[in-house]
């Protein structure tokens, strides 16, 4: 109804068109599906354990230049968290469901290395590339 409106009003003309754009997709990397050791399930859930036993443990999620820490994460946060390092759109392709708590830590571009907030972990200089550090978790960007 807009676009008619728009068409008679102001002689405006527009077609639509399909774009096929690059991505990345994270994929389990490992083929028996087993988990990196910096990835696994969360027992965090707003604040309690999903047994509903123990004391409960607080879920956070800290993030800046080359470090992804993350309790209670789901990995399509993770995804999205990625598309703005690696400037292109990264899409959840693995296939788990649920919550996991992550740590991954990667060399950031030097363009990123400003003044990061002091809630972030320092940057190890040591430190694997972005494409690198999910593969040694057991995933791929």
């Amino acid at each position: 109804m807009v676009r008619t409106l728009l068409a008679d009003r102001f002689k405006l003309v527009t077609h639509k068109e399909t774009i096929e754009w690059p991505i990345y997709a994270l994929v389990v990397a490992k083929k028996d599906g087993r988990l990196g050791q910096r990835l696994h399930p969360s027992d965090c859930v707003a604040g309690r354990r999903l047994d509903g036993s123990g004391p409960s443990r607080p879920c956070n999620l800290r993030q800046g230049p080359g470090v992804f820490l993350g309790d209670g994460v789901s990995l399509s946060i993770l995804a999205g968290d990625l598309t703005s390092e690696v400037k292109r759109r990264v899409v959840d392709r693995t296939g788990l469901v649920g919550i996991f708590d992550i740590d991954l830590r990667w060399m950031p571009d030097v363009q990123q290395l400003g003044p990061s907030p002091q809630t972030a972990p320092p940057v190890d200089p040591d430190a694997p590339s972005i494409f690198t550090a999910p593969q040694e978790d057991g995933h791929s960007p």
